[in-house]
């Protein structure tokens, strides 16, 4: 039922931009009066009245050349959206989840979707033990009482010096109270906390 209302969400997005393409395409398309006729494009200069001026004439052509490009743009898009590798993975992924009665949850990419990941599975299981902030507390606890286990693995990313126990203590505060993206090793706290 979530992938049905994800592949809906989808359609209306790809309708909703389709939509938004042909509106601003209108909307940036010349038209002319000419005889009491509205909507007529010129598209070439033996159509045009005589009375259009040399400059009208090259903005009339800047503005054919502009929407061409315009429509170019719109097909490749679409051609992209069709055939792009991330959209076959994407839909590869879903048929193997739905086939295993599994389905993708969205998680908002906030710095704390790692946590709310975990808090939306117990959520999901009936067991809404813990919010993501609780989760984020009881994963820096876990790794401030277990520091030689984690310790080793902390080091600057541009020198790859060790942490000292000053950085360490800091880093386990912004775990804490920060939005700070969790990785591997917030991951191992989190599995060994939750056991």
């Amino acid at each position: 039922r979530i992938s049905a209302e994800m592949k809906r969400m989808e359609e209306e997005m790809i309708e909703r931009h389709k939509r938004e393409k042909e509106d601003w395409q209108s909307a940036n398309t010349s038209e002319i009066v000419d005889d009491g006729k509205i909507g007529e494009e010129v598209d070439s200069e033996e159509e045009q009245p005589p009375s259009m001026t040399r400059a009208q004439k090259r903005r009339e052509k800047k503005d054919a050349a502009r929407r061409e490009a315009a429509r170019r743009i719109a097909t490749e898009e679409e051609e992209l959206e069709k055939s792009s590798d991330r959209r076959k993975e994407w839909d590869g992924l879903v048929r193997i989840l739905q086939a295993q009665g599994l389905t993708v949850r969205e998680i908002r990419p906030d710095g704390d979707c790692l946590y709310n990941a975990v808090a939306d599975q117990f959520k999901e299981a009936g067991q809404p033990l813990h919010s993501g902030s609780d989760l984020r507390r009881l994963t820096s606890d876990y790794i401030l009482s277990h520091k030689d286990d984690f310790m080793p693995f902390l080091c600057h990313a541009d020198t790859g010096e060790g942490f000292s126990s000053e950085q360490f203590f800091s880093y386990c505060n912004e775990i804490a109270n920060t939005r700070t993206w969790g990785g591997h090793l917030e991951i191992e706290a989190l599995t060994s906390v939750l056991q």
